[in-house]
Order: C-alpha cells, then sequence, then structure tokens
C-alpha cells in the first residue's frame, strides 16, 4: 500500500524484520501495517522515516496516491 516505502526498503535492501525491531513490533505487524490493514501512529511514521534515513516527508512516505 505505500509503495514509497516499500520502493526505498527494496532499493536499500533494508530487512523489514530489522526495521520492525528498531520500530519495537513485531514482523507480522510491521507487514500489516504496510499492507493497510492497520495505520500507523505518528510516532511510529516519524521513527520509520528517520530508520530510512530519507529526505522525503511524512507525508510523501505515506502517500497512497499512485503518482506521487
Amino acid at each position: 500500500m505505500y509503495k514509497e516505502i516499500e520502493l526505498i526498503i527494496f532499493s536499500d535492501k533494508l530487512s523489514k524484520s530489522e526495521i520492525a525491531s528498531q520500530l519495537e513490533m513485531s514482523y507480522n505487524t510491521f507487514l500489516l501495517k504496510l499492507k493497510g490493514k492497520y495505520k500507523f501512529s505518528l510516532d511510529e511514521a516519524v521513527k520509520l522515516k528517520e530508520i530510512l534515513k530519507t529526505e522525503k516527508t511524512v507525508e510523501e512516505l505515506f502517500s497512497t496516491d499512485t503518482a506521487a
């Protein structure tokens, strides 16, 4: 669902399991949140941005607009 996040994780060869651990959530919860089944809290979104080390804004990362 969050294509920009998935793209960064893939292109930087990051581990979803490690990201989940850094966010202090289970791997399965992280996957469900990435798929949009559950929402990320604002704190989680900000922390995820830091983990991904991206210049993109939180709004850009979590955009569901396919044109973004």
